[in-house]
Order: structure tokens, then C-alpha cells, then sequence
């Protein structure tokens, strides 16, 4: 019957580290969504003449916002009324949004070599929910081209209205996609040869990628009080062990 006691006491003592190792090795296992985007009004690059103007106004997710500037006067390039930029998403289902715009648009109006640019509203948008591709598209409101041209309401993906080489080149929705990235100009103007002479972009949104990764097990603080419990239990259980083992060897 001691010997019997001795074995048991082991056995339990057994059980019970194993419980702790699987305590502290594993745990569940979680999933990480790289979702991305990014949205602003207007960015004025190196024209001559112009002040440069950064990304404005600028959102980014995550975290994510609504973001909102002035009516800004470009000077000799024209005007832009109230601009907005938005991102939103959700890094749980992968999913992300950008939304660019811009009121009043006046442009290139006393640049008398190259036709002026006009539009009640300019907008860019641009979607992507894991594991699809993204897409976007572009919406102009009364928009017209040397003032007589009207353009397209949802222009086709990089539908160039102006081509005047070495001078400048107008694209409208402009879209490409790099490693799952999408990114959409609403209308893109570029001046000199390959932007030389400056770059203005009116409406530009990008989203994506939003892969799902899987994250290995890994330890977890929220367990911290079990494996702390077990530990307290083999703890005692070894002492158990211990003190079994002495009575077993006094007996004898």
C-alpha cells in the first residue's frame, strides 16, 4: 500500500506538469489584417511660380478620419473650393475605404497655351475587402475641358483629354495597382516633359492591400493567472511527492 501511495503521488505530479507546459505553450491562435488606405485633396509639386503644397488636406488609416481644409487660390495654376479626404476600414474582416474630393475647380484658366480645367465637384474613391481586388473610380460634376468640352461624368480608368508633348498631359482617373495596392488621381496634370515643369493632382485615393495573415500561438498575459495556479498546484504536489517518499523510506 506505501508503494502504491508513492506511485500515485508521482503520477498526479506527472499530470499536472503536463498541464502547466500546454498552459503556457499554447493559446489562441489570432489572425492579422494588413488594411490600408489613404485619401487627400490636393499635392502641388516643383511649378514653377507656385508655393509647393503637401497632401492636403490628408487622411490615413488606420487609424482613420474625416478631414476637411479652405477653398486654396493656386495663383497663375487657378483655383479649388472646399477639399475633403476620408479613410475608414476594419482590420478584423480586411476591409478599407478612401474618399477624396474637391469643389469649385478652376483650372490652368490663364495658362493660354493649354486648355482650362473646370468642374462644379471632383471626387476619387477607392474600396477593397479581403480577399478581393481593389477598385475605384472617379466622379466629375459639370466638368469641362478649354470651356466647351465637356467630360465624362465617370471617366474611363486613365482616359488622357490632353497630350501636348514636352508642354503638358491631363489624365482623368487616372488607376494603378502595385502589390495589391490601388491608387486613383481624380485628374492628374502634368507639366514640361514628365513633370518637369510641376505636378498637380486633384483627388487621389489608395487602398489596399488587405491580406489576411494567420499569427502563430504565442503567449498570452490573459492566461497569466492559470499558469500561475498550476504552477501553485505542482508546487504543492511535488512537496506531496516529497513527503510520501520520506514516509515510504521511514516505514521501511
Amino acid at each position: 500500500m506505501q508503494i502504491r501511495t508513492r506511485r500515485a503521488g508521482l503520477v498526479l505530479g506527472s499530470v499536472v506538469t503536463t498541464g502547466v507546459i500546454v498552459a503556457v505553450c499554447s493559446g489562441p491562435a489570432n489572425a492579422a489584417v494588413g488594411a490600408n488606405s489613404t485619401a487627400y485633396g490636393i499635392a502641388v509639386r516643383n511649378v514653377v511660380g507656385v508655393v509647393s503644397i503637401p497632401p492636403t488636406p490628408q487622411s490615413i488609416f488606420p487609424p482613420g478620419s474625416n478631414e476637411s481644409s479652405v477653398p486654396l487660390d493656386l495663383g497663375s495654376l487657378g483655383k479649388v473650393g472646399v477639399l475633403n479626404a476620408d479613410t475608414s476600414g476594419n482590420t478584423t474582416t480586411g476591409q478599407s475605404t478612401a474618399f477624396a474630393s474637391a469643389a469649385d475647380v478652376a483650372l490652368l484658366e490663364q495658362k493660354p497655351s493649354l486648355p482650362a480645367i473646370s468642374a462644379d465637384a471632383v471626387s476619387a474613391t477607392c474600396t477593397d475587402t479581403a480577399p478581393n481586388t481593389p477598385t475605384g473610380s472617379t466622379t466629375l460634376t459639370n466638368a469641362t475641358l478649354g470651356g466647351t468640352t465637356v467630360l465624362d461624368v465617370k471617366p474611363a480608368a486613365n482616359d488622357v483629354v490632353v497630350n501636348v508633348s514636352g508642354v503638358a498631359k491631363v489624365i482623368l482617373n487616372q488607376q494603378s495597382l502595385s502589390n495589391g495596392k490601388l491608387t486613383v488621381n481624380a485628374i492628374h496634370i502634368i507639366l514640361g516633359s514628365n513633370g518637369s515643369l510641376g505636378d498637380i493632382v486633384i483627388g487621389h485615393v489608395t487602398c489596399g492591400p488587405n491580406v489576411p495573415t494567420a499569427v502563430g500561438d504565442a503567449f498570452s498575459f490573459q492566461q497569466l493567472p492559470f499558469i500561475l495556479a498550476g504552477l501553485g498546484v505542482l508546487v504543492l504536489v511535488g512537496f506531496g511527492v516529497r513527503a510520501g517518499a520520506r514516509r515510504v523510506r521511514g516505514a521501511a
